[in-house]
């Protein structure tokens, strides 16, 4: 028999008083039955316990993986032309397998070396130094991820990103998380950074704090209005983080595939282009980019921060991924 507070801290939900909180709120449940008294005590190979309706084991029924997604990569389980945000997971989860096995090799091979206390040859102890770097690099990549348990399951990715897009994505095998963030009844909120070309104004901000129609406008050689198709999403949040010329927003993006972005030239180009933050609740095909093109400023570069209480982890290198806490997937329910 194990006391409820003690099993929820040992499984990662938070500390013993955090979990006394959360379980005097009557969010956690013994086998469907709401328990609100911390001490409560249970067996627990032969009960199941919840917190907001999430079952909560010693071996998850659910896997769910935070993905910063790079640009070039399509958010699809399979394609025949480009690579999946399944083909990174996997190759990551490889990766991190081999830098372990060679972590525990040089740790093997340095101990050795070191045994002798009075004599620490310099380049073992880099090598020890090395190893230790490495096991914990590939701890934070992929803890534990057996790579042919993941392609067993049925993982996918919750909702899409465009291949030049990139940033927060969640990849799990839940469709019910999945169906409740991307319901447009539950109105989650997504949050991007981009550059924009063009100075954004507190007019664009007031613009976008309304309905806008981002439909199709077909137009004839003379520019006359030929045909449209209305298409209104709802307001959305924009806010400015700096406005700049095209070498002073490049310094922090140097690294990235930007489009229209100083012709090459950047140090000669004396555009003004906009750092902004733009928070939406749908996710309809193109949203932000269609979005910008309405106020005639084009997306540069665009990356997703955040999505609904679950925010892109700063540490997070573009192409790398891990698995996400559950405490992170109960704040999402």
């Amino acid at each position: 028999m194990v006391r409820l507070d003690k099993y929820l801290a040992d499984a990662g939900i938070g500390t013993r008083s955090e979990v006394k909180k959360i379980i005097k709120t009557g969010k956690v449940k013994i086998d469907n039955e709401i328990i609100k008294d911390p001490n409560t005590k249970f067996d627990e190979n032969k009960s199941e316990v919840s917190v907001n309706s999430m079952p909560i084991s010693k071996r998850q029924k659910f896997r769910y993986f935070m993905l910063n997604k790079p640009q070039g990569v399509v958010s699809a389980t399979e394609d025949n032309f480009h690579k999946t945000v399944l083909d990174v997971l996997y190759e990551n989860a490889t990766n991190a397998d081999a830098l372990k096995d060679a972590s525990a090799t040089t740790t093997n091979a340095s101990a050795t070396s070191l045994a002798d206390a009075n004599a620490i040859p310099l380049a073992d102890a880099n090598a020890a130094s090395l190893a230790k770097v490495n096991a914990a690099t590939a701890d934070s990549l992929a803890t534990s991820h057996d790579l042919s348990d993941l392609k067993k399951r049925n993982l996918f990715p919750v909702g899409r990103l465009d291949i030049d897009t990139e940033g927060l994505l969640l990849i799990t095998d839940d469709g019910e998380l999945s169906h409740s963030l991307l319901s447009p009844k539950k109105h989650v909120d997504k949050t991007y950074y981009a550059v924009v070309s063009g100075k954004v104004t507190k007019e664009d901000i007031e613009i976008f704090s309304n309905p806008m129609d981002i439909g199709k406008t077909t137009k004839n050689s003379k520019g006359e209005t030929l045909s449209h198709e209305e298409e209104i999403v709802k307001p959305a949040k924009l806010e400015i983080i700096r406005v700049g010329t095209a070498a002073e927003i490049l310094t922090a993006l140097s690294d990235k595939k930007l489009e229209n972005i100083g012709n090459g030239e950047p140090s000669k180009d004396t555009s003004l282009y906009s750092e902004i933050h733009i928070t939406i609740q749908e996710g309809k095909f193109h949203q932000v980019k269609r979005m910008f093109q309405k106020i005639n400023k084009p997306v540069c570069f665009l990356k997703r921060i955040s999505m609904g209480n679950l925010t892109l982890d700063s540490s997070l290198p573009t192409g790398q991924y891990r698995e996400i806490q559950i405490e992170e997937i109960i704040k999402l329910k």
